[in-house]
């Protein structure tokens, strides 16, 4: 009898694994089988999705990054800048300013050292060029060569810092808006003061001596801008109002040239050089473009001064584009809302568009649509540079400060 009832409770203990068992593998049958494990998953355009959902390969889907580019199956996320969404790359993880480009690498200021930096084009070599630690630097003046920086800080002083001597000389603190001439052995100024009547355009050495008055500013400066011409004949600007909505421009030069002057439409003229000297990007609004800024090209020199003006209809601001050979790339706002080109602030929060355009027949192309790793818009270009073959443009976002880029090529 006792060994009746052993084989009894053994009978029932077995009986009881085998249902658990059992039980175990229909929960795990119908929760957990068809779930896929964490190397299953795949980002698809940011969104986690089972690897045994996707499509086979010679399907037409989107392929995995790896793929980017190949021509075949992209990603609608690209690489390289074909007029549709194009990945931003961080170049500066951090706030910059002052940036210029020599050779081959840039240079910066880094806004949370303090210090100036070179690096790479591709970021990954990044290196001191120099041990000098200049706080809150407000703005900055490079030498064209980039051997030399004009700083300028909060309280008004300004200093020439030399990175081959380790040299820096302070300069007037009435200084403003200074720029080196393209030779880089002069810079070029405003000297304001509390008094109207000594205030004056002028130009000097780059450590302040030798200084010279060009012009009378009188109470005139904001309508002044400081913008070397390449063939160095042009020291600045002078916009003023005519008839309607319209300004006259006349351009100042070193030794008191009768330049001929231009008349455009709208109020609020900025202007960018080309390289040769030969064409303005410029910018204007009025009523009819809702106060908005409105991106046009012309000539310049001599009687041709006036000539072929070209509206590209983009509405943008030349500060916000940088000239190649015979190209202009620009970042240039998806929207504004009107009274933009009189209050600029109001379209930092903007995401940009990159166009560019072509000098020399006025056609214009859309470059890209800067977007992050998950596709979203987010980048506002408060400067524009690029590299010497035109391969990559770099820009200063805005709102973080970072120095970003994205291929062209």
């Amino acid at each position: 009898m006792k060994s009746l009832s052993s084989l009894k409770i053994v009978g029932l203990i077995l009986g009881f694994i085998i249902v658990v068992m059992v039980l175990g593998y229909i929960i795990y049958a119908v929760f957990f089988r068809g779930e896929a494990k964490p190397s299953q998953l795949v980002n698809v355009n940011g969104v986690l999705v089972n690897a045994s959902d996707l499509p086979l390969a010679n399907e037409n889907v989107n392929r995995p990054a790896a793929n980017v580019n190949e021509g075949i199956g992209e990603l609608p996320i690209s690489r390289v800048a074909k007029g549709g969404d194009t990945l931003v790359s961080d170049v500066v993880d951090s706030s910059v300013a002052g940036v210029t480009i020599t050779g081959a690498n840039l240079r910066y200021y880094d806004k949370t050292t303090g210090q100036f930096y070179q690096i790479s084009p591709d970021g990954k070599i990044k290196s001191l060029i120099s041990d000098e630690i200049f706080p809150e630097v407000e703005k900055i003046a490079w030498s064209p060569d980039a051997s030399q920086v004009v700083l300028t800080f909060p309280d008004g002083a300004n200093i020439l810092y030399d990175f081959s001597s380790k040299k820096q000389a302070t300069l007037p603190k009435e200084m403003k808006e200074i720029e080196f001439s393209p030779a880089g052995t002069e810079i070029g100024f405003e000297y304001i003061t509390d008094n109207p009547d000594n205030n004056f355009l002028g130009v000097s050495k780059p450590n302040g001596s030798e200084m010279k008055a060009v012009e009378d500013l009188g109470d005139q400066s904001e309508n002044v801008a400081i913008n070397w011409s390449p063939s160095n004949q042009v020291l600045a600007t002078y916009r003023k109002g005519s008839s309607g909505e319209s300004q006259e421009i006349f351009f100042i030069g070193l030794q008191g040239e009768n330049l001929k002057s231009l008349d455009v439409e709208g109020r609020g003229f900025e202007s960018n050089w080309d390289q040769s000297g030969d064409k303005l990007l410029y910018s204007t609004y009025d009523s009819t473009t809702n106060y908005n800024p409105e991106l046009k090209f012309v000539d310049y020199g001599g009687n041709n001064t006036g000539r072929n003006t070209v509206n590209t209809g983009l509405k943008t601001w030349p500060s916000k584009c940088t000239i190649g050979a015979s190209t202009a790339y620009c970042g240039v706002p998806s929207y504004l809302e009107k009274g933009s080109g009189i209050y600029p602030t109001i379209a930092k929060d903007i995401p940009d568009v990159f166009w560019k355009v072509d000098l020399r027949t006025g056609a214009k192309t859309k470059l890209a649509n800067p977007v992050n790793q998950d596709g979203t818009s987010i980048y506002n270009a408060s400067q524009v540079y690029l590299s010497p073959d035109e391969s990559v443009l770099y820009f200063t976002d805005t709102n973080t400060g970072k120095l970003q880029s994205i291929k062209l090529k």
